[in-house]
């Protein structure tokens, strides 16, 4: 397999998580709020899920950007025929680790606004669902859950977060 390939995929497996967090985040938002016009009962419960989606697609796009690295790194690590596209894919990914290692001194990743995007958005949302349980929900266990599940994601997007960063840290220290 084409590991340049590989990444390619990988990147455009992203953006479809990309997409599938706004849609599934909006589908359950509009079911719990009753958008569509039904209003058989509060459905308010729903936005429960929404941070839980939320950390579970931050987990995925997480894992692929680990997969995008180590690949990265494996094709600078390695040395190909002068000319060849392995040779000028390695010195692609020589420059961009260049440009990483640059930006890090002031604490910038260049690539690092899709991720804040991601964290951001689901650490809004879920301050969004805590705020929605204290201030909106009538039942009690309802408002409950709900302060629950936006705390819950509020942290575990946190712990993800976390444990990508140190993942790629370690990535970056095996090389030379």
């Amino acid at each position: 397999m084409d590991l340049r390939t590989e990444i390619v995929e990988a990147q455009k497996a992203r953006a479809e998580l990309f997409k599938w967090k706004i849609i599934l985040v909006a589908a359950l938002g509009g079911a719990a709020l009753g958008i569509a016009g039904e209003s058989h009962g509060s459905r308010e419960y729903l936005l429960a899920l929404a941070p839980l989606v939320c950390v579970y697609v931050d987990t995925l796009c997480a894992h692929l950007d680990l997969r995008i690295l180590i690949i990265g790194a494996f094709l600078r690590k390695n040395s190909f025929p002068r000319g060849s596209e392995g040779y000028m894919v390695r010195k692609y990914e020589q420059f961009v680790e260049k440009v990483r290692a640059a930006e890090n001194r002031s604490n910038l990743d260049p690539f690092d606004l899709e991720n804040f995007a991601l964290y951001v958005t689901t650490g809004l949302l879920s301050l969004s669902v805590v705020l929605w349980g204290l201030f909106k929900a009538a039942p009690f266990w309802q408002a409950l859950l709900l302060v629950s599940s936006g705390l819950a994601g509020f942290g575990m997007s946190f712990a993800v977060n976390h444990r990508f960063e140190r993942r790629a840290r370690s990535l970056r220290e095996l090389e030379p």
